[in-house]
């Protein structure tokens, strides 16, 4: 039986074994699955604001760094080495206003991953549809479901 760990805006986690992370209503926000088949083990961070936080900041895992930083350290220290990315979401969910947040997200995560020697090998970013993930962590398959789209797999 699979254990079913919800990720929520601003929130990363890791997990291995039978665990299945899921963010469901993902919109400009983008969602990054990271895996290390060798050791079966998956992280998911569901992002909210491009770049890097501010000093203020109450909770900085809403920006791409600091989220991004976060979920690495854990699996690192989990002896993960081959890690590998897919990212989703970043849609522009009202396209009558120019509002490029979803956008921006995704270019933030690509250049942080890119900095991390993290390699992208699957996405389903962009447009203006919303969009569910389910990651499970013991396969590293991500099913995403569209608002009023199809189901994939990646």
């Amino acid at each position: 039986m699979s254990e079913k760990i919800s990720v929520n805006i601003a929130e990363c986690r890791v997990a291995g074994g039978n665990a299945i992370l899921e963010s469901v209503g993902v919109g400009s926000c983008v969602v990054v699955c990271l895996y290390d088949a060798g050791k079966k083990i998956g992280g998911l961070a569901h992002i909210l604001l491009p770049g890097r936080k501010s000093s203020h900041e109450k909770n900085p895992l809403r920006f791409v760094y600091a989220a991004l930083d976060a979920i690495v350290k854990q699996m690192r220290s989990r002896g993960c080495k081959s890690i590998i990315a897919k990212i989703f979401g970043g849609a522009s969910m009202f396209p009558t206003i120019q509002n490029s947040i979803g956008n921006d997200n995704v270019k933030s995560v690509r250049k942080k991953l890119h900095a991390e020697n993290i390699r992208i090998v699957a996405e389903d970013v962009g447009g203006s549809q919303g969009r569910s993930i389910w990651f499970d962590v013991s396969t590293g398959r991500v099913v995403v479901g569209k608002v009023y789209g199809e189901t994939k797999e990646y």
